[in-house]
């Protein structure tokens, strides 16, 4: 397996892993709901610079909810996360 191959997986781990947050992220209040709403924003940040860096991709204009639609579908049909 190449190194953008794993950068790619590595990236795709931390949008579920991000997605999945935002899911539950609503039911955190007070410091622990600000702490990990920062850890969760400088995640999604050094995500997208790996994205737009080293795969090409320009997460400006790059329509996050069509790729979890997507992976949500291949997720469902592997029955994971």
């Amino acid at each position: 397996m190449n190194d953008s191959k794993r950068l790619k997986e590595l990236s795709t781990a931390c949008f579920i892993f991000l997605r999945r947050l935002d899911e539950i992220g609503g039911e955190l209040t007070g410091k622990t709901g600000e702490k990990l709403a920062l850890l969760s924003n400088y995640l999604e940040t050094a995500n997208d610079q790996a994205r737009f860096f080293n795969l090409g991709v320009d997460y400006r204009n790059d329509d996050k909810d069509k790729l979890w639609n997507e992976i949500k579908s291949k997720l469902k049909e592997n029955r994971n996360v």
